[in-house]
Parts: C-alpha cells; sequence; structure tokens
C-alpha cells in the first residue's frame, strides 16, 4: 500500500472514532478529546507477520488525568452505526469487567480511585455506603457482580445476533441452502441440529485455541459447502445420512468464522487469559455471544417460513423454490469460489 494511501486511511480512522463512535469522559469534569495514534495490526493489537492476518486499526493514547477525576467512561453516539467493546486496564492490570455499547448507551463508570469497576452505572450502591450503614458489603459486591455479568451477556448476546443478521450473509446462505431441501420437520429438523452442533464445535474450539484454521481456507470453506449444498438440493428432496454429513463437514466452516469476529471483539481465551483476565468472564461473554447466533439462526429460518408460505405443497414448493432458489445459491456460492481464487479482480 502507497505510504500517502496509508497516512489517509490512518487519520480517517481518527476522524471516525472522533466524530462517529464515543465521546469520553472523566467524572466529574466532564468530556474530553483524547489524541489517538492509529497503526495498522492484527487481532489483539499484535504485529501484522502474515499476509493472511485480519488487519485492524488500532489506536493509543496517553495522558494525563484531571486532578480531582474520580471515574472514567465512554458513551457511544447516537450517530453510530457499529457496537463498542469498552475493554480497561487500570495500573497494570486488565479489568475483569467488559461491556458492549450500542449507540446512545453509557459505559459503566471505570472508578479510578478504588477501582470498584464492578460496580454498574447509576446504581448508587457502593461497598463502602453498605458497610457504613452496617449492610453486608459481600452481599452488595455480589449484586453488582451479578448486574455486571447479566449486563455483559445481554450485549454479547445482541453482538451474536447481528453476527448473523444481518452481518453474516455468508451464514444466512448456508442456512437457506439447508432449508430449500425441504420445510418439512424430517427434512428440516435433523439437518439444523447438525448444523448447530458443527459450528457451535468449532466456534469453541478455536476460541479455546485448541483448532484454529486460516481465514482464506474457511472462506473456502463456506462458500463450497453452500455449492455443495444447493446443488444436492437440485437432485433430491430428502434428508439422508449423507447430507447430514455434508451439513456437519461444511458446517463447521461457519463456526470457524464466528470464532473470527469473536476474538476481534478480544474475547480469545489464550489472549485473555495471558493478560489477566478471569476465564468466568470469558466463558460468560461467549455464552451470551453464542446464544445471539443460535437466536439469529432461528430468525433467518422464521423469515424463511413465513416468505414461503404462499407455497402450500411439497410439490410446489419444490420446483417454484427450492430448485430455482437453490441454482441462484449454488451461483453465489461459486461467484464466492471465484473470488477467493481471484479470476473477479479487475
Amino acid at each position: 500500500m502507497p505510504e500517502a494511501e496509508r497516512a489517509a486511511l490512518l487519520a480517517q480512522a481518527a476522524t471516525f472514532v472522533k466524530d462517529t463512535t464515543v465521546d469520553f469522559h472523566f467524572e466529574p469534569s466532564g468530556a474530553f478529546t483524547p489524541e489517538f495514534k492509529f497503526e495498522f495490526t492484527t487481532l489483539n493489537a499484535q504485529p501484522l507477520t502474515k499476509d493472511e492476518d485480519p488487519v485492524m486499526m488500532t489506536g493509543n493514547w496517553s495522558g494525563p488525568v484531571p486532578a480531582g477525576s474520580q471515574g472514567y467512561r465512554i458513551v457511544a453516539k447516537p450517530e453510530g452505526k457499529l457496537s463498542v467493546l469498552f475493554l480497561n486496564n487500570l495500573r497494570g492490570k486488565e479489568v475483569s469487567r467488559m461491556m458492549v455499547l450500542f449507540p446512545k448507551e453509557k459505559s459503566f463508570l471505570l472508578d479510578l480511585i478504588g477501582n470498584s469497576h464492578e460496580v454498574p452505572p447509576d446504581t448508587g450502591v457502593i461497598t463502602a455506603a453498605a458497610s457504613a450503614e452496617g449492610g453486608d458489603a459481600e452481599g452488595v459486591k455480589g449484586q453488582a457482580q451479578a448486574v455486571s455479568s447479566s449486563t455483559s451477556i445481554f450485549g454479547f448476546l445482541r453482538l451474536g445476533f447481528l453476527q448473523v443478521v444481518p452481518r453474516g450473509y455468508e451464514f444466512m446462505l448456508f442456512v437457506l441452502a439447508m432449508f430449500l431441501l425441504g420445510r418439512g420437520f424430517k427434512a428440516l429438523a435433523p439437518q439444523v441440529l447438525a448444523f448447530v452442533v458443527a459450528h457451535s464445535l468449532a466456534l469453541w474450539m478455536d476460541v479455546m485455541g485448541w483448532v484454529h484454521l486460516t481465514p482464506t481456507i474457511v472462506a473456502w470453506g463456506i462458500a463450497s459447502g453452500i455449492v455443495v449444498l444447493a446443488v444436492a438440493n437440485v437432485f433430491q428432496s430428502q434428508c439422508t445420512f449423507w447430507r447430514l454429513v455434508l451439513v456437519v463437514v461444511f458446517g463447521l466452516f461457519p463456526g470457524f468464522r464466528l470464532a473470527a469476529a469473536f476474538a476481534a471483539l478480544g474475547g480469545e481465551a489464550e489472549t485473555a487469559s495471558a493478560a489477566g483476565s478471569e476465564p468466568a468472564v470469558q466463558v460468560s461473554a461467549l455464552l451470551g455471544f453464542h446464544a445471539g447466533v443460535e437466536l439469529g439462526l432461528l430468525a433467518v429460518l422464521a423469515v424463511a417460513l413465513l416468505v414461503t408460505a404462499w407455497a402450500r405443497s411439497a410439490r410446489l414448493f419444490r420446483w417454484a423454490v427450492a430448485v430455482p432458489g437453490s441454482v441462484v445459491l449454488a451461483l453465489f456460492g461459486l461467484w464466492g469460489i471465484a473470488n477467493r481464487l481471484g479470476w473477479m479482480a479487475a
């Protein structure tokens, strides 16, 4: 990449963060504008070393904390179109609590004095206050941690759903390739179950650091799976043993794609462990993300059923929906493969 183009992209990132992403606040002194220095990195702010490394922009800022500041928070701007993950390091140690913010949402207050970052925002609940009134300080702390955990899980659930609808178009195409075999319980239910097992297994194995595939292999696998399932739909309408084998084998690849998306949020187990984050926090985040993915899967199937409700008979569904729809899906898959081969390059 030419140096001028590189510099322009980095400057664009700084403008994007400043104008459309988040506002930064020291409490009680108010809003401030950090001057980030951006650079190109891969996941977890690591240097780019391989051609297949995912490319990210990482911004760093350091400066003095205003006198009298008690806490720090961010606010997602209403005009923003992306979710924001709030991660922090305080006094050299990674803060165990994380939070997902959507437009107009405000993060918890990170206490810069007492490090009571587990207390949710705007609750007025702090351990010291409970102790002064003769209450159970440990009980209050436990309540705050429970609220914190549920808030984080819900945020990651929303992220998981969005990773399928509307962002995961390849995931949705794979689900539709299964759906077009037939809408009946005997045709659809075994495939959905096999797919859930396959992509869930791949997601957890990758996030836990046990198995990892390069983005290129994953992209090839998803596109190939769409083609294979779609072509098979043209020649058969029954869910056979070999059909389930295809769903399981190719269903692994969407799981690896989801794992890459989760890792981009800072949720990869090995990196989190190295940084000192609590395993329970990472597991709860992954559980929320995973649940959101499955809700997205159900949403895709529900919409597909509603859209094709007019084709009441199995024969009409097959020849008016399944066969032509499968041909279109196969073409999409072939287009994806051609892109990977570079045939579609200008």
